[in-house]
């Protein structure tokens, strides 16, 4: 079956090293791609376009699982394809690296895109709001193209009532679902509890909380921002406080980062102010020279295929 999800993460190195890497070993039979990047070095460049426009506070990146049914037979390389196309219909202008897997549950082939949050085109930052609609739009695009099977039912985790399926069926986001993208969105970038509770509370969206009496577990309700309410079971398995709690602690960890004494004086301040602005011009000025580098890199590499392939024919 095929299904699309969504996230947004505070560092993209993890999610690069995450999508290449298991266990400190390369992944088995993994397909790696990019969009304009190199995959090996997008660290480097992924950072260097966020210190370029002065982007490096906040969300670093955002990802999209991509998984195709298995009746369509996709090889690696051709998912691995379709996949770097969803992240240009999606995230024109930012770089994004695409790592085909295959050794999920049951050998299912699918994509995990990892998308920069910044564009190296302009600095802007990726528009989320509404991002997993998004992406199961564009994943539903490229597969009728294709011929492909198209995403047309929830995951387990999601429980899909018959109304909000014809909603979905006319294009139209039901404010169930409009919870759980929230939800997911939430999920995918907090590291606890307190966190998801204001990231949502940030959305608009409460939580209430009780205890079940048939088994002394904790039960949420959701209260969307036009006061409408659904209980967590009602949206899906995925949504309760539980499974949330689950996928928080299987996200790939933020890298840490050193704590900086804080200033004693004014004088202090201005001194360290001064050097910091110096510092990040030089920066800058680096990440524009890197970013020309591996430009002209990707055009030489470009040019010398175009020419192996002519001399080809």
């Amino acid at each position: 079956m095929a299904y699309v999800k969504v996230g947004s993460h505070a560092s993209a190195s993890a999610c690069l090293t995450y999508g290449e890497y298991k266990d400190g070993e390369r992944r088995e039979g993994v397909e790696v791609g990019a969009v304009d990047c190199s995959a090996a070095s997008a660290k480097q460049e992924f950072k260097a376009a966020r210190i370029m426009w002065d982007k490096e506070d906040g969300l670093q990146c955002h990802t999209v699982i991509q998984s195709f049914d298995d009746c369509d037979g996709l090889t690696p390389q051709r998912a691995n394809e379709l996949g770097r196309e969803t992240a240009r219909r999606l995230a024109p202008g930012h770089q994004a690296v695409v790592f085909t897997h295959t050794d999920g549950k049951g050998g299912k082939t699918h994509n995990h895109i990892v998308i920069n949050a910044v564009s190296v085109q302009d600095g802007k930052k990726l528009n989320t709001r509404g991002f997993l609609s998004d992406a199961r739009r564009v994943s539903n695009e490229i597969s009728r193209e294709n011929g492909l099977h198209v995403i047309t039912e929830r995951t387990r985790g999601t429980r899909f009532t018959q109304a909000e399926q014809g909603l979905a069926d006319r294009g139209v986001q039901s404010w169930k679902d409009e919870l759980r993208e929230v939800g997911e969105v939430a999920r995918d970038s907090c590291r606890s509890m307190e966190q998801f509770r204001t990231k949502l509370e940030g959305y608009g969206v409460r939580i209430s909380e009780r205890t079940r009496k048939r088994d002394g577990e904790t039960g949420w309700t959701y209260q969307h921002p036009n006061g409408m309410k659904c209980r967590a079971a009602k949206l899906g398995e995925d949504y309760t406080p539980q499974a949330i709690a689950r996928t928080m602690a299987q996200q790939p960890q933020r890298e840490p980062q050193q704590e900086q004494a804080r200033p004693t004086s004014y004088s202090v301040v201005v001194e360290e102010a001064q050097q910091e602005a110096q510092q990040r011009k030089a920066a800058q000025e680096e990440a524009r020279k890197a970013l020309e580098q591996a430009a002209r890199e990707h055009q030489k590499s470009t040019k010398k295929r175009d020419e192996g392939y002519s001399r080809g024919r």
